[in-house]
């Protein structure tokens, strides 16, 4: 039995030094190039996820319907003249409404929608309507029927 362990011992210290030496003489054939860098990407802004996400009541971010319409007198001046450029369009109320801020209108009567020109100049009016009460053109939130601006001429 010494003749043949002998000989296979030797085999296998043949064998399992031959392999490691085999794996440690393995180099690649040839050289793998360093790839050319890549062009910057532009910054993406960081945009934080608007407050309506998490409620699942999603609003436009530019337009905040809680804080009201806030108009300068160039923006009045600005509606009032394309209102009543087209006041034929405009039928008038057969109730009585009060034309003040914060007044409740019918629910039967008909608001219009804001020029296209207006909606261009003033984009935050885009939620509201209008209608024209003894001259004056009340802006209204459709969703409440309520008058949140009154442009007197």
């Amino acid at each position: 039995m010494k003749r043949f362990t002998r000989p296979a011992a030797a085999a296998l210290i043949a064998l399992g030094g031959s392999a490691g030496l085999a794996a440690a003489q393995v180099t690649p054939s040839h050289q793998v190039a360093p790839s050319p860098p890549q062009p910057a990407r532009p910054a993406v802004p960081q945009v934080a996820p608007h407050e309506g996400l998490a409620t699942g009541r999603i609003q436009s971010p530019t337009i905040d319907p809680r804080s009201g319409l806030r108009l300068n007198e160039q923006q009045r001046v600005y509606i009032r003249d394309a209102v009543m450029k087209d006041r034929s369009k405009v039928k008038p109320p057969s109730l009585e409404v009060d034309p003040a801020v914060g007044a409740s209108l019918p629910p039967s009567l008909e608001l219009y929608y804001l020029p296209d020109a207006v909606l261009a100049n003033v984009p935050n009016a885009k939620l509201y309507r209008y209608t024209i009460v003894h001259d004056r053109v009340l802006i209204a939130d459709p969703t409440k029927m309520q008058v949140i601006d009154v442009i007197r001429p």
